[in-house]
């Protein structure tokens, strides 16, 4: 975990951003320049990055979350998190106690917001139909050229790109 960015004034909002799968924080950093100057911001490197980490896929997702949250110094007031970070986070606040008022603490402080943007969500699970499934497979290759290139600024050779889509496909499968 390290600090994107410090927040104005004197008590700011402390966000912890995770990421999605096969990315990095650095999906993070167009974000950070656009989020609210009294915001605090904080990005986890998580084990599912695009490197890397052999086995990280043996222990539950919220293991690796609940990492993430107690490696931030002084705790955070806002989860923020892309995609498969997502299911971490969701996964993480499940295993949570929540207060008599019903909130949840993350690191000594009270959360007081959380953001997932999440590609594939769907407010009613009918409607991830198999139409749905279809477009997501078929395309898969492409979106995941889109996640690659998403928020770094750059652009790749086509068959460059594909050839890294194609291997984060074959280490996502």
């Amino acid at each position: 975990v390290r600090r994107v960015r410090a927040g104005r004034g004197t008590d700011p909002r402390r966000v912890l951003l995770l990421h999605g799968l096969c990315g990095s924080a650095a999906i993070w950093d167009t974000y950070a320049g656009l989020a609210e100057a009294g915001w605090e911001l904080w990005a986890a490197d998580l084990p599912w990055r695009g490197a890397g980490v052999d086995g990280w896929a043996d222990r539950p997702v919220e293991d690796w979350a609940d990492r993430a949250v107690a490696d931030l110094p002084g705790g955070a007031d806002v989860l923020m998190a892309h995609s498969f970070g997502t299911s971490a986070v969701l996964r993480w606040l499940d295993r949570q106690d929540s207060g008599p008022d019903g909130g949840f603490a993350v690191g000594g402080r009270r959360l007081r917001g959380l953001v997932l943007v999440s590609p594939l969500y769907r407010a009613e699970p009918a409607d991830f139909d198999w139409d749905s499934i279809v477009y997501y497979v078929d395309r898969l290759d492409g979106i995941l050229a889109d996640g690659l290139l998403a928020g770094t600024g750059r652009t790749v050779p086509a068959d460059k790109l594909r050839a890294m889509a194609l291997k984060v496909r074959e280490l996502v499968g």
